[in-house]
């Protein structure tokens, strides 16, 4: 484990007697004032750490806000800020959701006073699992202020690397290049789908809509997060039918496989494997293989084509209409 180390500033003057010819020295009058404001300082420090400390091997996010000023701000190490205490509150609470309880310690390796009673620090933590001689050290900074009480509050914790702190949003970004507008057109049908974030970035949303021969005849939305305690991404699809079902992703050669699990609205349980294949910024391969229904297997589409392949491309932005007063009316 790392030991808590924190530099003091601290200053010993010694000067020459003048009214003795001996070498004696007489220690300045300010020096121990100098030593007693850095102690108190480094002692407010390691306090605030240790309290930070505490809340967070308890897994209380509500302790955690609550050690910061009212406009205090936690940012992540994708730049994510969380400017208030429900905010950073919840924050924490889908950290602990999604990460391993591992014991962290954290120390103080600079201090830096800003100005009157505005202290920086910059600060490593160390995560040790239960049972487990590893352990990771991430760095973070973090900015103290002294309040009214004689108390200090921690104004802004940033962290410098992701490490076990990985949020989910972050993990969630190996599956941004889905968001956007998309569509799958055949002879047959049009499937057009909208991707976006979820409003606390935690999740990415699809609402898709199909069309045949002009008439809609099934809509429906997919939810993806991170699952802990998988260690993998988790979707979630609802259809206006009545079915629904989940899907476990996971990556291999730069195709994302889902092993999709589910109820048909005939009551009918279902299973298939789904390929995402990127080809670009601008499309993907969508492959449905591997269909049983109930239990039987789902015959295949023909025998050339034995599994279903999509091509689905992101969606060109809608031509701009030419607007009447842009017109310049012909001299006669």
């Amino acid at each position: 484990m790392t030991k808590c180390k924190v530099l003091c500033a601290s200053v010993l003057v010694l000067v020459s007697c003048s009214r003795a010819p001996s070498d004696d020295k007489v220690p300045d009058k300010d020096a121990g004032a100098v030593d007693k404001a850095a102690d108190e300082k480094s002692h407010a420090v390691n306090e605030a750490l240790a309290s930070l400390a505490e809340a967070l091997n308890a897994r209380d996010p509500k302790a955690i806000s609550e050690l910061f000023t009212p406009t205090g701000e936690f940012i992540d190490a994708d730049d994510n800020v969380f400017d208030s205490h429900e905010a950073i509150a919840g924050e924490f609470a889908a950290l602990f959701e999604v990460n391993p309880k591992d014991t962290v310690e954290l120390a103080a390796e600079e201090i830096r006073e800003i100005s009157a009673g505005i202290l920086s620090v910059d600060c490593v933590a160390t995560f040790s699992g239960a049972g487990d001689s590893e352990t990771e050290d991430i760095d973070f900074s973090a900015v103290l202020v002294k309040q009214a009480d004689g108390n200090w509050l921690l104004a802004s914790v940033r962290s410098e690397g992701e490490g076990n702190l990985r949020t989910p949003h972050a993990r969630l970004k190996q599956l941004e290049w889905l968001i956007g507008e998309w569509i799958d057109e055949s002879d047959e049908s049009t499937m057009r789908t909208t991707t976006h974030w979820s409003d606390d970035g935690n999740f990415i949303l699809s609402e898709f809509t199909i069309h045949m021969a002009g008439r809609r005849v099934m809509n429906g939305t997919q939810r993806i997060g991170w699952d802990g305690s998988l260690g993998k991404f988790k979707s979630w699809v609802f259809d206006s039918e009545g079915g629904h079902g989940e899907g476990i992703w996971t990556e291999i050669d730069d195709r994302w496989i889902v092993k999709a699990t589910g109820v048909r609205p005939d009551g009918n349980a279902y299973s298939a494997t789904h390929i995402y294949e990127p080809q670009g910024p601008e499309a993907y391969r969508f492959t449905v293989t591997d269909r049983i229904v109930g239990n039987e297997t789902e015959p295949d589409l023909n025998e050339t084509e034995p599994d279903f392949t999509a091509q689905v491309v992101r969606k060109p932005p809608e031509p701009e209409t030419a607007s009447t007063t842009d017109v310049t009316p012909r001299s006669k």
